[in-house]
């Protein structure tokens, strides 16, 4: 829950029951916070140059 929360506070969206996503890299003092709280062994943090039809996506995000 805390981690849940923690993404919604920064503006992740809930792609799928699991799945949050963010348009922007997470900064180094994120990935620390992460390892001190111990909350990083409870996710995976992908890079993903390219969405199939991203236009919701986009328009979420104001990329456009």
């Amino acid at each position: 829950d805390k981690l849940r929360w923690l993404l919604k506070q920064n503006h992740f969206f809930k792609l799928q029951a699991s799945v949050f996503i963010n348009p922007y890299p997470l900064n180094r003092e994120a990935i620390s916070f992460l390892k001190l709280s111990g909350l990083i062994r409870y996710i995976r943090i992908l890079k993903v140059n390219e969405i199939d039809d991203d236009r919701d996506l986009k328009n979420r995000f104001e990329l456009n």
